[in-house]
């Protein structure tokens, strides 16, 4: 039978004590690191998958809005064609101008809320830029859609300005 207070049995649980006690405590040290060190790259991950993901928001905006832009663009040079060719008429004239007037103005409220939401993210001359040139766009597509049926010469030239902004 086995004395386990015993010198040879003392020794042996020493030894366990002296090698594995560290071991273990290292053990649960390097554990306690790891799930740390794990956390924090889960949150860093997170912060950068949202500003991925609101970046690309902002560009699929801005790629939507640049193509709202080109189809008015694309509406009213159809019309300066079809004026041209005396196929418009004071009252298609009207209507053009109201259908334009209205894509412009909802355009005009998506892209102020683009520079409102995503304003942190801009800086204040981005902004002012963006703003300055919509608004250039805007008055000469307008221009050229009064003009329409006033002056046709004068509405392609008011065209080309805008097509420049």
């Amino acid at each position: 039978m086995k004395n386990w207070l015993s010198p040879h049995w003392m020794r042996r649980s020493r030894f366990v004590v002296i090698l594995f006690v560290p071991m273990a405590l290292a053990l649960m040290l390097g554990a306690g690191l790891s799930f740390v060190a794990a956390e924090f790259a889960r949150q860093e991950q997170s912060q950068t998958s949202q500003s991925v993901a609101q970046d690309l928001r902002l560009a699929k905006e801005a790629m939507e809005i640049r193509y709202e832009l080109w189809q008015i663009q694309q509406s009213l040079l159809d019309a300066l064609a079809r004026a041209r060719r005396g196929e418009i008429d004071e009252a298609a004239a009207y209507r053009i101008h109201v259908e334009l007037v209205e894509r412009v103005a909802g355009l005009e409220r998506r892209v102020q809320q683009v520079l409102v939401d995503h304003g942190q993210r801009l800086s204040p001359e981005e902004i002012q830029t963006g703003r300055e040139a919509f608004m250039g766009f805007k008055r000469f597509v307008l221009m050229s859609t009064d003009l329409l049926s006033i002056d046709l010469k004068v509405a392609q030239e008011k065209q080309v300005v805008a097509a420049e902004h």
